[in-house]
């Protein structure tokens, strides 16, 4: 990379942050200034439904970008930048985030599922800028049961499963019983095929990336479930047999190199890749980075980040979206 490569970098981090911060602080100065004077008690009231609003960010964003890979709570194996909420939520944002879509580190390594999909959910409704997607582990007794919280509970758009950790194949009984829950609830299926590069993970907890080769047999069968890879390298030899299904999706959070996507984008539509970042184990501003660096059309970048996941989860969720406060 040149040294105008890396200038080019810094003006677009620049500006993405600056548009952000202005279109807030205007939309702010514009509400100050038109907001009446009140009394004592008008004003307590006020500060109850702020504090009832619980962290939503204020201020309009002129276009909307969704970030569909984060991830609350604590990475067990080294402390992370981003990893505390608000600080995650306000660095999306400085980005042009509106919504991001939310798992949760401790669905990967703990036992007791119901309190990890509880503590998501609420700490989703106390920073409704994120859109919470539940863990499910089928390895362990009481999954169903879990599963059907998240949808009947907790009103999840959708799940996000970690095969290689909870040691299960996709070839397995479990996973088609939650393929066949996700058709009839209509709820989008993340599947995680790794979390960190196998080259930096401790050695005694090693974990390979995810087989795909079943994934084809379960794309056919279950056509109408809306399935998104997370952290896919493109590069990798199991792409191909499963690129061609209309009802698979992919991330952009390990597509490498200025031209990556682009070139992606020669095997994989536009409308079937959606923006997400894998915050905070990754820095967002990477994968924002090679977005704008590839040169895309404007309507295929504006599917990337943001028309793509509005469809996928559809109206439910957008109320979610950072905007204009009344």
């Amino acid at each position: 990379m040149t040294k105008y490569d890396s200038m080019n970098r810094r003006r677009l981090l620049t500006s993405l942050a600056s548009a952000s911060t202005v279109s807030l602080l205007a939309d702010r100065i514009a509400d100050a200034a038109t907001k009446p004077v009140s009394d004592k008690k008008t004003s307590d009231s006020n500060e109850k439904k702020t504090e009832a609003r619980n962290q939503q960010p204020k201020g309009r964003l002129h276009s909307a970008r969704i970030d569909t890979n984060v991830t609350l709570f604590k990475w067990p194996f080294r402390n992370l930048s981003l990893d505390s909420t608000e600080t995650l939520q306000t660095k999306l944002i400085a980005l042009g985030i509106s919504q991001a879509w939310a798992g949760t580190f401790e669905g990967i390594f703990q036992r007791d599922i119901t309190s990890v999909n509880n503590r998501l959910s609420h700490r989703c409704k106390k920073y409704p800028f994120f859109v919470p997607m539940g863990s499910v582990n089928p390895s362990l007794p009481g999954w169903k049961k879990d599963l059907q919280r998240c949808v009947r509970q907790h009103r999840m758009s959708g799940i996000r499963l970690h095969p290689n950790y909870h040691s299960y194949s996709l070839e397995s009984t479990a996973l088609k019983e939650i393929m066949k829950v996700a058709a009839a609830e209509n709820i989008v299926v993340q599947i995680a095929t790794t979390m960190e590069d196998t080259r930096t993970q401790n050695r005694l907890v090693a974990v390979p990336d995810v087989n795909l080769t079943h994934l084809a047999t379960i794309l056919e069968k279950y056509t109408e479930v809306k399935i998104q890879l997370l952290n896919l390298r493109p590069k990798s030899e199991q792409v191909p047999f499963v690129e061609a299904a209309p009802n698979l999706y992919f991330d952009t959070c390990r597509i490498d190199a200025t031209d990556g996507l682009k070139r992606f984008l020669e095997r994989i539509p536009a409308s079937r890749v959606l923006y997400g970042s894998n915050a905070p184990l990754l820095i967002p501003e990477a994968s924002m980075i090679r977005i704008y660096e590839s040169n895309l059309p404007e309507n295929a970048r504006k599917k990337i980040l943001d028309e793509n996941a509005k469809r996928l989860i559809g109206r439910d969720a957008e109320s979610n979206l950072v905007e204009e406060t009344e």
